[in-house]
């Protein structure tokens, strides 16, 4: 019984002191100045620590029992070198330990060694080297301590993969999982994160009603604390994440203890738009304005929406389960059912126009698209037909159409439309060799008539003049308005000039005799310019600029009369073209210069003023008149800067005249109608004569009659306020124009200058002499 208890004892020192030496191992190794082997032998002879004690060079002097078993070797083969113990990839650890331990005497090395069996499971040992010093402090053994740490390592091992799997499944289970303690989040997963769009950090701490939509009764009996323990509840609800974007979620609440609950929160947003787009589906079907069937994969219609029923007029029990064609009636064939079908099955797509028929028979156009339904397996299960009434459509294309291609004033061809057709009849003319003319009617006096009597006797007086020329024309002859007051006419065929010529005359002699418009009668008058195709052009536009050519000479010619492209007419378009190009030189070269005509008072015999006179000398063509330059100026533009060009040396040369004091009491200078009308034309004028240091009372302007008659309410205004400066004003060319007295009398001149039309004949004819005595009373 002694015995016994003294082994008891024994190994309870034994176990006891290999605990405390497993913990002091490393303050043991430095308190250890010399090799105490005796003692370790006694001390770890009996421990489960292994022990081992090799020299400096790795022969083995002491091994424990332990030892021997932990690394499966018999106690006799310890003898040996530390070589023998190992195998191969331990040994490499063991010489890398022996290496630190002699290059840092004070410290110790851990490291785990693999002792792989024949017969025995693998073993891992952990193995603690200690240096041994003596008095001098050098190393003179190697302390082993070896321990069995293969149950641990398993167990750690399971743990780890155990709590990998948990983590895996807790963060790749595709639902919001999230611990709440009290009320409040303690931890999610990545997923409940994401839906709540913040980081896990964010959200801990906060309170999980600040996340679930408060308008939800039943989520209230769900918040912690819940009524008993381990109970569950569902529902849905909005979840509000962090950036106060709303989601509609599938909520499951397990309260795991009294304060403790489990959340997981799925997106069910796709099931709510699922419902959402079905009822949505629905409600479409039901209350679309465009017509939609149903159909098998046969054409057989199965459903009809109430728009269709509303359109055809049909009862769905009339048309379900007959094919699409009975809707065609007659208006469609077999071969056009069969293309359909041929579409439908090579792309599950078609759409064109096609007829339907109302129940009373009566037949309207659609727009259909006919679209397939495909099944959960990518079968096609049926056709979708989706009709638009196109009658109003069709009625609307043809009104866009008309509105595009005619005018909607006089309702003839516009001029696009027009110019389409020439060239397609040119192109007849070329292939039937016969010939075709081009007319162009540029009216007369219609401005006049338009600013006179308004603009509603305009418009009534071109619908007029309309149907004059539609009166003289054939039905295979076309006439346009081109815009404003000019129409173009095409004659084709036509079988020499003198066909163009008449019409041409017919047309004039209409247009001289008075129309009447609402009790007014007005003679309107025109140019009329011809070309003929294929002599003038060889397409259109060609032709269409000798006739414009033509109607410009026989403006020329004095209007009312009409006039043929020639060949001259052609010559004088590229004359005026390089005079234009030779006068905008003239202006940066200085060829312009004044003269100065005298005016000369018969009563009182003596000048008392002088007229500018504006000249061009050009290097090229000598001296050219104005009434050659003057209008090509007007109609660029030109003539405003000529116009301030004269204007500024006359009034230098005036005060030069009056430095020398020979300055006449006045000079007139002409002003055209483009500078009378720009806006900053009395500005302009005072800034000239101040720049040059003239009064206005010395500045005498003339204007044409027809200038003040374009814009008689303008023109009164400008002339009074540059009588209210200080100029004298007079009409020049006076009875070429309008002559009106009523007009006269409300404008403020001083002066009328008789056209020399009257003068020159004076007082040998009788009329003019008349004439130029009434002006003057």
């Amino acid at each position: 019984m002694q015995d016994g208890f003294s082994t008891i004892l024994v190994a309870s020192v034994s176990v006891l002191i290999s605990m405390i030496l497993v913990i002091v191992h490393r303050k043991f190794s430095l308190a250890l100045r010399y090799p105490q082997l005796n003692l370790i032998k006694n001390i770890y002879k009996h421990s489960s620590v292994g022990c081992l004690c090799l020299e400096i060079n790795g022969q083995v002097v002491y091994a424990n029992p332990s030892s021997s078993r932990l690394l499966d070797l018999k106690s006799t083969s310890l003898k040996d070198s530390h070589e023998t113990l190992f195998n191969a990839r331990n040994k490499k650890q063991m010489l890398r330990v022996l290496q630190e331990i002699s290059s840092l005497p004070t410290s110790e090395c851990q490291i785990e060694i693999t002792q792989d069996y024949k017969t025995k499971p693998i073993k891992l040992i952990k193995v603690v080297a200690h240096p041994l010093l003596n008095n001098k402090e050098q190393i003179t053994h190697l302390f082993l301590a070896l321990t069995d740490i293969t149950t641990d390592k398993m167990t750690a091992l399971a743990k780890e993969k155990i709590e990998n799997e948990y983590r895996f499944l807790f963060e790749r289970l595709g639902i919001g999982v999230a611990k709440v303690f009290k009320g409040k989040l303690l931890s999610c997963n990545e997923h409940f994160s994401k839906l709540l769009r913040g980081s896990a950090s964010q959200l801990k701490g906060q309170p999980i009603k600040h996340y679930v939509d408060h308008n939800v009764k039943v989520e209230r009996n769900t918040l912690i604390p819940v009524v008993s323990f381990e109970s569950v509840v569902e529902f849905e609800a909005n979840v509000r994440s962090v950036d106060k974007k709303e989601r509609w979620c599938h909520i499951r609440v397990s309260q795991a203890t009294k304060d403790l609950a489990i959340w997981t929160i799925a997106d069910a947003s796709h099931v709510k738009e699922s419902s959402e787009h079905l009822r949505q589906a629905a409600t479409v079907f039901e209350s679309a304005n465009d017509s939609i069937l149903v159909l098998d994969t046969a054409l057989v219609i199965k459903m009809a929406n109430p728009a269709f029923l509303r359109l055809t007029h049909f009862q769905e029990s009339e048309i379900k389960g007959k094919k699409i064609h009975f809707l065609g009636g007659m208006k469609h064939k077999l071969p056009f059912y069969q293309e359909i079908q041929k579409q439908l099955d090579d792309s599950g797509l078609w759409q064109g126009e096609m007829w339907h028929r109302r129940r009373d028979n009566q037949v309207f156009p659609v727009w259909m698209s006919l679209n397939a339904i495909n099944g959960l397996k990518g079968n096609v299960e049926g056709y979708v037909a989706i009709s638009t009434d196109m009658t109003v459509r069709k009625k609307n294309e043809e009104k866009i159409i008309y509105q595009a291609n005619y005018d909607a004033l006089t309702g003839l061809p516009n001029r696009f439309y027009f110019m389409q057709n020439l060239k397609k009849s040119m192109q007849k003319a070329w292939r039937e060799g016969v010939m075709l003319a081009f007319i162009y009617i540029d009216l007369d006096r219609f401005k006049h008539i338009n600013d006179s009597l308004g603009h509603a006797m305009g418009d009534l007086l071109l619908k007029k003049v309309a149907k004059i020329i539609n009166a003289c024309l054939r039905e295979s002859d076309w006439v346009s308005r081109f815009g404003g007051d000019e129409f173009a006419i095409m004659l084709f065929p036509i079988y020499g000039a003198k066909n163009a010529s008449t019409v041409a005359k017919t047309i004039l002699d209409y247009l001289a005799r008075p129309i009447d418009l609402n009790g007014y009668d007005v003679v309107v008058g025109g140019s009329v310019g011809i070309s003929l195709y294929p002599n003038d052009g060889k397409d259109a536009e060609a032709l269409l600029k000798s006739a414009d050519l033509a109607t410009f000479k026989a403006k020329e010619l004095g209007r009312n009369n009409y006039q043929f492209f020639t060949d001259s007419l052609q010559e004088s378009a590229r004359e005026r073209v390089a005079l234009e190009q030779e006068l905008r030189k003239a202006l940066l070269n200085n060829e312009l210069f004044l003269n100065f005509q005298p005016q000369y008072s018969f009563a009182e015999r003596k000048t008392f003023g002088v007229e500018v006179l504006v000249r061009w000398d050009s290097p090229t063509r000598g001296i050219v008149s104005p009434a050659k330059f003057v209008p090509i100026a007007e109609e660029t533009g030109m003539i405003l800067e000529i116009g301030e060009w004269v204007l500024r040396h006359a009034c230098r040369q005036y005060r030069q005249w009056q430095l020398e004091h020979i300055a006449p009491e006045h000079m007139a200078i002409n002003v055209s109608g483009r500078q009378f009308l720009a806006n900053n034309f009395v500005s302009a004028v005072l800034t000239v004569l101040e720049d040059e240091q003239v009064s206005a009372e010395f500045i005498e302007l003339e204007l044409t009659e027809s200038i003040l008659m374009d814009d008689q309410e303008l023109a009164i205004a400008i002339l009074a306020e540059l009588r209210s400066l200080g100029f004298n004003l007079s009409i020049d060319d006076f009875g070429t124009g309008y002559s009106s007295l009523s007009y006269l009398k409300r404008f403020p001149i001083d002066t009328l200058k008789v056209d020399q039309s009257f003068v020159k004949d004076t007082p040998d004819n009788a009329e003019n002499t008349a004439i130029v005595k009434a002006v003057i009373d």
